[in-house]
């Protein structure tokens, strides 16, 4: 039995966060942290645009430098010799390819270009955040060694957990714990 495949569960590496008094004050405090997460998420969104837009002005310089290259070997070719296609060609595909950035960059601009675009984009974040940080309830059962059982009728222990995944990038599982301290006398 003990060379089966089997899955164990095990509570290694994990975090405590939110830690109070009362479960009310902890419930706040994972409220406030889950208000950070969303935060954090919109301003990596606009970090994300931001680079892109500095990644295709960077794209268009150089696009603009071939463009100078090409024409100038270009006009040098022409005015000494016939002309050649093989540069036509290629200054004909940096002038296309220009064009496509530039519209590109204009496109970037009008999406999320102002600072009034970077407010809008925490609004939505902050009004719909089950796009952005998703919870599920999770169910599992193991046995007294902690491997995953399967099916209802099977001996074991449920334990019931709080998935949290932002954007299927990064999953934890959490659950809420309440402890209660035994009355004790003090002399």
């Amino acid at each position: 039995l003990r060379d089966v495949k089997s899955r164990a569960v095990n509570f290694t590496d994990h975090r405590l966060v939110a830690p109070s008094s009362t479960m009310d004050n902890s419930k706040e405090l994972l409220r406030q942290r889950a208000l950070e997460v969303l935060a954090t998420i919109a301003m990596e969104q606009i970090v994300s645009f931001r680079g892109n837009l500095a990644e295709l002005r960077e794209r268009r310089e150089h696009l603009k430098s071939m463009r100078r290259i090409f024409g100038g070997r270009k006009h040098a070719q022409e005015l000494f010799a016939g002309p050649d296609r093989e540069t036509a060609e290629k200054l004909r595909k940096v002038k296309k390819r220009l064009i496509e950035v530039e519209a590109e960059i204009e496109t970037a601009r009008q999406e999320f270009g102002t600072p009034e675009d970077a407010l809008a984009l925490l609004q939505k974040i902050m009004n719909q955040p089950e796009d952005a940080l998703i919870a599920r309830e999770q169910t599992m059962r193991v046995d007294w060694m902690n491997v995953l059982v399967g099916g209802n009728d099977a001996e074991g222990n449920e334990i019931s957990l709080a998935e949290l995944s932002v954007t299927d990038e990064l999953q934890r599982s959490a659950v809420l714990v309440e402890f209660t301290l035994p009355n004790t006398k003090t002399n």
